[in-house]
């Protein structure tokens, strides 16, 4: 009988051990968390950012070839205003012979 205490007291040593190392797992799980957590909130700050920059930086690009594509525009009809009219006025049947309901 002796025997049986002594195990039931060693096991009851060992579920108090055990439930105070899973105590400690939760709360390092719980901190581990919460950091991977501050991480993604980091980098999510952070590609949001490089995201808004990479819009500003396509939206100027695509500003500044606008520009050229008017100034070249300009440019052709300053030197060739007939060839100009002829194709501004065949594009104009063009869209109206595609928009027109037949």
């Amino acid at each position: 009988m002796a025997r049986t205490s002594t195990n039931g007291a060693a096991e009851e040593a060992n579920l108090a051990a055990l439930s105070e190392q899973m105590g400690t797992l939760r709360e390092d799980l719980a901190e581990l968390a919460n950091t991977v957590r501050g991480i993604g909130k980091a980098k999510s700050a952070e590609f949001s950012a490089r995201a808004r920059n990479s819009g500003a930086e396509t939206a100027e690009y695509m500003a500044a070839q606008a520009k050229v594509a008017q100034d070249r525009a300009n440019d052709f009809v300053a030197t060739r205003p007939g060839a100009a009219l002829g194709i501004a006025a065949g594009a104009g049947f063009l869209i109206g012979y595609l928009t027109s309901r037949r």
